[in-house]
């Protein structure tokens, strides 16, 4: 079922369709709230705290013409709340001045990104499923390659051969996405550092 299918049954209460939807969803929000705060542990209370937040405001839910795009702006909100718990929480500044970059911008540039993002989604799914699986671990997970073997049963050479893999694929069709939208934009390097170094 769609996302939107889901949310209507959800609605009228139905558990199982929830369920259905956290598991469908829950990785795309975990790798999306990764993005923005480069923290494993505060992506994961962000991507459970939004899907918390659709079941418990269910009565009052009204279904989005997009669900992706909803939840990317969700979820934006959501990692410029937990940013400034923190940082009050640490006794820092918590202004907007100190949020990191990727979560201070204009309605422009946050659509840039909802969009570069779902890109990166695109690819990232069409990588053969050993090789995504390798690449979320490592990258998105912060494992170390003998952290993955162990857990794969596999070889440190063949888990730098996947990342490798992925590394030439991602950086090949996310940089003639970002050149065939604009070919001067400084976001480039920007994004692919984030996701691709």
């Amino acid at each position: 079922m769609t996302p939107s299918q889901l949310l209507y049954k959800i609605k009228q209460d139905d558990e199982r369709a929830f369920r259905e939807l956290f598991d469908q969803q829950y990785d795309r929000l975990y790798r999306l709230a990764y993005y923005y705060l480069q923290r494993a542990d505060w992506a994961e209370e962000v991507a459970l705290d939004v899907l918390a937040d659709l079941w418990n405001g269910r009565a009052t839910l009204v279904v989005p013409d997009d669900f992706e795009r909803y939840t990317m702006v969700v979820v934006r909100h959501a990692a410029i709340s937990m940013w400034r718990r923190e940082q009050r929480f640490a006794h820092d500044e918590s202004d907007e001045e100190s949020l990191p970059d990727v979560l201070v911008e204009g309605v422009d540039e946050a659509t840039e990104r909802v969009e570069l993002f779902a890109e990166y989604e695109r690819v990232l799914t069409a990588l053969p499923p050993r090789c995504r699986e390798i690449w979320q671990l490592v990258k998105e997970e912060g494992l170390s390659y003998n952290d993955v073997a162990d857990q794969l049963g596999i070889s440190t050479k063949t888990v730098d051969a996947q990342i490798q893999k992925a590394f030439a694929v991602l950086r090949t069709q996310i940089g003639a996405y970002l050149e065939r939208q604009n070919p001067h934009s400084t976001r480039k390097m920007h994004f692919l550092s984030l996701f691709l170094i």
